[in-house]
């Protein structure tokens, strides 16, 4: 299948928001050449770092075709020799959602949801994402969020390897919920978040069933 690189505005202003911000690629907008409607995200490694790719691409065959993994970026295709991956193409990341969208508690709620879901897919797995933060967590619209960017995802040896993102969670909420458009952190999530940080002391899953019973 032959893909042609989109030229038109929407992806140029994708490309000024999305494309330097990968640790371990950057990212093209493309379409099908057959089909231009259905649109992709072609990733490509930078000099050095095909280790990180190759390593992402093992972590996405994973996941792929598995029950659950609806927050989690789509693998559809790749090209191991040449560092090359094709990605879902989202509208921008969590960070630049922040930053420009005002949210409330209920609204927290629900990318959390999202977040915490995509963890427990992954940890049920055996994986652990390893650098789990706002730019590594994309939006794709209609209050869609996926976990994406695995090239430092690892297999765990033993389950206390999972606290690592579920501390990371722990910063999300202090560092770039808590400073967003939120004026203050509602008392629910202020005790997840001393469940949190700095030594994790629940599970996604405990983590999932707490954000659901919230009520606000």
């Amino acid at each position: 299948m032959n893909y042609i690189i989109e030229n038109i505005v929407y992806n140029n202003v994708y490309k000024k928001n999305i494309q330097d911000k990968g640790n371990f690629g950057k990212i093209i907008p493309v379409c099908k050449e057959s089909k231009k409607n259905e649109k992709f995200a072609l990733k490509m490694s930078k000099e050095g770092e095909l280790g990180q790719i190759r390593n992402e691409i093992k972590i996405l065959k994973l996941f792929k075709g598995k029950i659950g993994s609806e927050n989690i970026i789509n693998l559809w295709g790749c090209d191991e020799t040449k560092g090359y991956l094709l990605l879902d193409l989202a509208e921008k990341d969590l960070g630049d959602y922040l930053k420009e969208k005002e949210i409330g508690e209920k609204k927290v709620q629900v990318i959390m949801i999202q977040i915490i879901n995509g963890l427990k897919f992954i940890h049920h797995l055996d994986v652990v994402h390893g650098d789990l933060k706002a730019t590594n967590i994309l939006y794709f619209g209609k209050s869609k969020f996926k976990i994406c960017d695995f090239g430092r995802s690892f297999l765990l040896k033993e389950k206390k390897e999972c606290e690592r993102d579920l501390q990371n969670i722990g910063y999300l909420l202090k560092n770039d919920f808590y400073k967003s458009k939120m004026d203050k952190s509602p008392a629910e999530f202020s005790e997840l978040f001393k469940k949190l940080v700095p030594n994790p002391t629940v599970t996604a899953e405990e983590v999932y069933d707490l954000l659901v019973n919230m009520k606000f």
